[in-house]
């Protein structure tokens, strides 16, 4: 697939984006998916998920493109995709290393909080609403640990997440979780993957579709924003503050229908000499 001439490129996020954020559902969205794809738009999807979630998820959507992975700890490539990159790269603090710093903040606040390392698969599908098997492959971490709180207590939230910092670690919330990274983010993944598609197809221009605030990063970077509605119909109102240019749609996986159509017709007005 080298040397290929990409006219754009399509940069979203997963749950609650292009995945109903209750049952995961994204069959509204197949049909942009072909518009794309008719057209030679890759779409490259940035998630909080494993690489092992999804690898299955690309496959059922009938993708071939680079994808990143764990909030940006690192990015998988096609074999000879470009003509000049890695099939692997990796930005993330090995999963371990997070695991321990988590239990030392632990145990220094002494605030109840978990994460994915301290439950089995069975609560993993009680909390998300995914199935066994789905579960299972979002316990297969390498780079990111969501987390969550046991108690309502502003002030211990707060200094766990200043002690994960001070340990120069990451920490965002997604739609569900609160997430502990190394020093990368959705926004620097995403810079470096569109930096190799405009390096063989200038200038390139990219959507970036996110619904929650770890999306803010890569929704700062592309020159078509779009947020997604919650559930509920409303948007993250961080991020329609931080992004004040965004389009708004509605719910996945619908919104995501209509921010697809909504950038293919601003791409081929762009295409129009005096526009």
């Amino acid at each position: 697939m080298s040397k290929k001439k990409w006219p754009a490129v399509v940069v979203s996020d997963l749950d609650g984006t292009l995945l109903n954020s209750a049952n995961y559902s994204f069959d509204e969205a197949l049909p942009a998916i072909d518009r794309l794809n008719e057209r030679g738009i890759p779409v490259v999807l940035v998630s909080s998920k494993t690489r092992a979630e999804m690898e299955v998820l690309r496959e059922a959507l009938g993708l071939e493109h680079p994808f990143i992975v764990e909030n940006g700890g690192a990015a998988y490539v096609p074999e000879g995709y470009f003509e000049h990159s890695h099939d692997a790269i990796e930005w993330g603090v090995p999963y371990p290393d997070l695991i321990a710093r988590l239990h030392e903040v632990r145990t220094e606040t002494g605030t109840r909080f978990k994460g994915y390392a301290d439950v089995g698969v069975e609560e993993i599908v009680r909390l998300t609403g995914l199935g066994r098997a789905a579960a299972e492959r979002s316990k297969k971490r390498e780079f990111d640990e969501p987390f969550w709180f046991e108690e309502d207590d502003e002030r211990a939230r707060r200094s766990v997440l200043e002690q994960l910092e001070a340990f120069g670690l990451t920490v965002t919330r997604g739609g569900r979780f609160f997430h502990v990274m190394g020093n990368c983010n959705k926004g620097r993944a995403v810079r470096e993957i569109l930096s190799l598609y405009r390096d063989e197809a200038e200038p390139c221009p990219a959507a970036g579709l996110g619904d929650a605030r770890n999306d803010l990063p890569f929704l700062l970077i592309v020159e078509r924003p779009y947020i997604v509605a919650g559930p509920e119909g409303r948007h993250d109102p961080e991020l329609v503050h931080a992004v004040p240019g965004a389009t708004r749609v509605s719910s996945a996986p619908e919104g995501w229908a209509e921010a697809i159509t909504d950038f293919l017709s601003w791409f081929d007005e762009s295409l129009v000499p005096g526009t």
